[in-house]
């Protein structure tokens, strides 16, 4: 309902004619300025994908550790005419059962080598009596008896240094390949 409400006024209005001219003031309209919000940054975030790795070769990895193990079976040095090692040459062993452990898909084969001193006959036995030794002290560290496949002496007919007084000593060793 709508509801009016008298007021005095002290002034009469004008009465207005009909068909009288009426002024008609302009009044202008305005909207509220509207300040402009600025629109978020966009901001593009590029991701660089780093180029991807080739996968590593099978045969490179199994290369790599048998050249690590032979690293460090470069370093174990048997006395002349024994077939067991002592001091730092059995914590060199200790270093290549962790690492083939570390390996388990990978099968050894044990070679035994020995310098030219002593008879061929005496060097044959004392190859395979290092290499056995050798296998059997990885298996007291826990290597599995089925990652040493072979162990097996090569003596003094292929040294792995020339046999002459600075290196005879270093021929008195073993090193690993890989089983077929």
């Amino acid at each position: 309902m709508l509801g009016f409400s008298m007021c005095k006024t002290t002034k009469k209005a004008k009465p207005v004619e009909v068909n009288q001219p009426v002024e008609v003031k302009e009044t202008q309209i305005t909207t509220p300025s509207v300040t402009p919000v600025a629109e978020p940054i966009k901001e593009e975030v590029v991701v660089k994908e780093e180029p991807k790795k080739a996968e590593p070769n099978p045969d490179d990895l199994r290369k790599q550790v048998v050249n690590e193990v032979n690293a460090i079976a470069e370093e174990m040095v048997f006395e002349l005419g024994k077939a067991q090692l002592n001091g730092e040459a059995l914590k060199k062993l200790d270093a290549i059962a962790n690492f083939i452990k570390k390996n388990p898909g990978l099968d050894f084969n044990i070679i035994g080598y020995t310098c030219d001193k002593g008879s061929e006959d005496a060097n044959n036995v004392l190859f395979i009596q290092r290499s056995t030794y050798v296998k059997n002290q990885l298996i007291n560290r826990g290597v599995k008896s089925e990652n040493i496949k072979e162990s097996k002496g090569i003596g003094s007919k292929q040294p792995l240094y020339v046999n002459n007084s600075e290196t005879r000593s270093k021929n008195r060793t073993v090193r690993f390949e890989l089983s077929r």
